[in-house]
């Protein structure tokens, strides 16, 4: 056994770095390697022929040496004298190699060559096994040495992780409606905040648990938490804060979003379309009362004038039969409020309902009503109404 020379394992890669969402193929070069000094014993054969036109006892082919002394001697074995052919001086090893990543076999050669190599593997980011930086072995062999490892080379790849990300859209009538996702599908954990305060998860923990992507988050956020200006829907007055992490770990830039907050739901607004009402449901003490609908003065035996005002579908959905009702229990004898759907209706046509079961109300639409009071001579004052609606959603 002679000293090797060549042999030469080299990447040929620009970039060592492995995307966990795109494919990566290594390349790599191995030159053609000689022995020098090299002695190799052959036992006699039948006649062959080579393309060199060299005729042989031996199955040698003479291509793959420089410079050939060579000697015949004879040899005994097991009482059998044989001829053998010895060979020295340099001779030209095939090639064999086998390439690795993180001790998985990717390729072995299964064609044996003279010539300079040039190869590739594909490494996929689930062969790093959830570490971040993997190894490429490539071993070279000597096949006339029963495959001896006569070249070891190693190469580090490092695999990154992209972050996760988030799409938002516009907040519109307090709905909030997210796409959370990965290039990777990677699992996510989010927080969502508003206003400073956790709303996802609503469990008291940082991050919610992991959740598959792309993941969906579409509510109407609580009205309670959202500051309103019933006198400024123009200035953002409300924020939002969304982090996510990845389950190797990958922050979120944290997307922050402001708005302005709005009533939800099926609203009261007066002639100018300022709020009359807010929506909390809190009845007690008018709590949710913004601003009264203010029929004026009106002298014992006469009428009010007709007061305009509009219910309006601050939600996204379409309503259906919707009905809204007096409640008249805090008028006082001898005064009548009625309520009217169109302007020319008399008082007489005006009644304690309106139906308007035979429309649909679209997202953000209005209808107008009437409002009228009418005090007899005998009346014992005033006093005040409420207005209730109910509707379907579609």
């Amino acid at each position: 056994m002679g000293q090797y020379i060549g042999g030469t394992i080299k990447s040929i890669v620009t970039d060592t770095i492995v995307k966990r969402d795109e494919p990566y193929t290594y390349s790599f070069s191995i030159s053609k390697i000689k022995e020098s000094n090299a002695v190799k014993q052959f036992n006699i054969n039948d006649f062959k022929e080579f393309d060199n036109g060299y005729e042989s006892l031996w199955d040698v082919n003479m291509d793959n040496w420089i410079g050939i002394p060579t000697d015949i001697k004879e040899e005994e074995k097991d009482n059998i004298k044989e001829n053998l052919l010895q060979i020295s001086g340099e001779y030209y090893n095939p090639i064999k190699y086998i390439v690795f990543f993180n001790d998985i076999k990717l390729k072995e050669s299964n064609i044996l060559t003279y010539e300079d190599i040039t190869d590739e593997v594909t490494i996929d980011s689930g062969y790093f096994n959830n570490v971040v930086d993997g190894f490429v072995k490539i071993q070279l062999m000597d096949t006339s040495e029963n495959n001896k490892i006569i070249k070891d080379f190693k190469q580090r790849l490092t695999l990154i992780n992209t972050k996760p990300y988030v799409l938002v859209g516009d907040i519109i009538n307090n709905r909030l409606n997210i796409t959370v996702n990965d290039k990777e599908k990677d699992r996510v954990k989010i927080n969502i905040k508003l206003n400073d305060n956790t709303i996802l998860p609503s469990n008291g923990q940082e991050f919610s648990d992991y959740l598959q992507v792309p993941y969906f988050y579409n509510q109407v956020l609580d009205s309670e938490k959202i500051n309103v200006n019933p006198n400024d829907f123009n200035t953002s007055n409300n924020t939002i804060i969304i982090t996510v992490v990845d389950e190797y770990g990958d922050v979120s830039e944290p997307l922050i979003k402001h708005f302005v907050g709005q009533f939800n739901g099926l609203m009261f607004l007066d002639e100018n379309l300022n709020y009359l009402c807010d929506d909390s449901n809190n009845y007690n003490d008018d709590k949710n009362i913004v601003k009264d609908l203010y029929l004026g003065k009106v002298q014992a035996g006469q009428k009010s004038k007709k007061v305009i005002a509009y219910i309006k579908n601050n939600s996204d959905n379409i309503l259906t039969n919707i009905k809204l009702k007096l409640d008249k229990n805090y008028i006082k004898n001898g005064t009548d409020i009625r309520i009217g759907r169109y302007i020319t209706d008399s008082f007489s046509k005006m009644s304690d309902i309106i139906d308007l079961t035979d429309m649909v109300l679209m997202p953000n639409q209005t209808i107008p009503f009437y409002v009228q009071g009418d005090v007899d001579i005998l009346s014992e004052g005033g006093g005040y109404f409420y207005v209730d609606v109910i509707a379907d959603t579609q």
